[in-house]
């Protein structure tokens, strides 16, 4: 029988028990230690670790030798700390989630729209959890542990790759307006000629499935007309939505500058770059991963936090 709550709440329903296991045995080994019933219950404002009709029936189950299999399991195996275990549960739960997919949350969109970061949207934006108790108290307890460094090189690779990819996508849009006469527009506007940010990755995308070798496909924008744009002349589509609103004339000559532009940037050394920062990343990522799925809890033990103190961990 191992350790899982379930298991152990199946065994000890079997014997009419409802308190959960860690309490069962606490109050088991207090009896065999000696300490009697009355000392267990509660009584006026001293607390009790369960009613008397439990605790009397778990000193019976007891001396009948029924608890045993609970009793030796956990003699070998101790409950562990709630803070510790709190801990474990929070790196391989939380956190390990959202590693993989805090690069998902960081698009090239929000990267080229952020207005409170406009230099740099750091990754920690996409840990929500970053800035919670918890987390630091985590690598409080981590602190000089392997999991701890692996972490800040996933930050940094990470972060790098957000530097490119910002880069670009700013580098990109500038080149984009200036090629078509066009400005930048949202996807809600009703009016008014421009160009969408899903042109970004577009030609991003296109750029980079050139540099891998993985798409020989020509760029394919065509102009088109119709009651999916009531409020302009015409709009043109790459791929699924269209990528520029605005008159005919205008979206002829976008096709051909943004083309051009995409054809342009398949040779652009950003392209190779980020392609080699997200290799990096996505490796630094694995690597992390890898380790909290094999992360042995008995390190938290050697470390300590201001936590600590609050939930008594020591």
């Amino acid at each position: 029988m191992d350790k899982k709550p379930d298991k152990w709440t199946t065994f000890l329903r079997g014997l009419h028990l409802t308190v959960e296991a860690q309490r069962i045995f606490e109050i088991a080994r207090r009896l065999r230690e000696g300490e009697s019933v009355n000392s267990l219950v509660a009584k006026g404002s001293r607390p009790g670790l369960a009613g008397n009709g439990t605790i009397k029936k778990v000193k019976r189950l007891l001396e009948a030798g029924e608890l045993a299999p609970l009793l030796d399991y956990f003699g070998q195996h101790p409950f562990p700390d709630p803070h510790i275990a709190g801990l474990e549960g929070f790196l391989k739960g939380q956190l390990a989630n959202e590693f993989e997919s805090a690069l998902s949350e960081l698009s090239v969109e929000r990267l080229v729209n952020d207005e409170k970061h406009p230099e740099f949207w750091p990754v920690s934006v996409a840990l929500r959890s970053s800035e919670l108790p918890v987390a630091q108290w985590l690598w409080a307890h981590l602190e000089g542990h392997r999991l701890s460094d692996l972490f800040h090189s996933w930050i940094d690779t990470t972060s790098r790759l957000l530097w490119l990819r910002k880069e670009a996508a700013v580098r990109l849009l500038e080149q984009a307006e200036t090629a078509t006469k066009l400005a930048l527009v949202s996807d809600s506007a009703k009016s008014g000629s421009g160009i969408r940010l899903r042109i970004l990755l577009r030609i991003l995308d296109w750029a980079t499935d050139q540099v891998e070798g993985s798409s020989a496909g020509p760029v394919e924008m065509d102009t088109a007309s119709g009651s999916r744009w009531p409020y302009h002349e015409a709009a043109l589509v790459w791929h699924g939505p269209e990528v520029a609103v605005g008159t005919k004339v205008e979206m002829e000559l976008a096709q051909g500058a943004l083309g051009q532009l995409a054809i342009i940037w398949a040779s652009d050394e950003s392209i190779r770059q980020i392609l080699t920062a997200s290799q990096n990343a996505d490796y630094a990522l694995r690597e992390l991963l890898e380790s909290i799925e094999h992360f042995d809890p008995t390190s938290l033990e050697k470390g300590k936090c201001i936590g600590c103190a609050e939930v008594t961990c020591d």
